[in-house]
């Protein structure tokens, strides 16, 4: 999704899913409970173990995530969206 100016929900539905339950399972319980309230499943293809792993894990599959906004600082200017 590089170069995406908006992302739409539906878009999300479509891309590599990398998610952070197990170090954030009340994260990953709010993410799916918004992903249910707009239609849409998040199919996990990826699981990492850190935010930093779920971070290398978008990289390297091109895969997408959903972080909280205060791990913002810990992304590459070519990473951020809608900052």
């Amino acid at each position: 999704m590089r170069g995406v100016r908006q992302i739409r929900r539906q878009d999300l539905a479509r891309e590599i899913y990398v998610s952070s339950a197990r170090t954030s399972p009340v994260l990953e319980t709010v993410i799916q409970d918004y992903a249910s309230k707009v239609g849409i499943t998040l199919k996990a293809g990826y699981e990492g173990e850190n935010l930093p792993s779920v971070m290398s894990l978008v990289t390297s599959t091109g895969g997408v995530t959903l972080i909280p906004l205060y791990a913002q600082n810990m992304l590459t200017q070519c990473c951020c969206q809608g900052t």
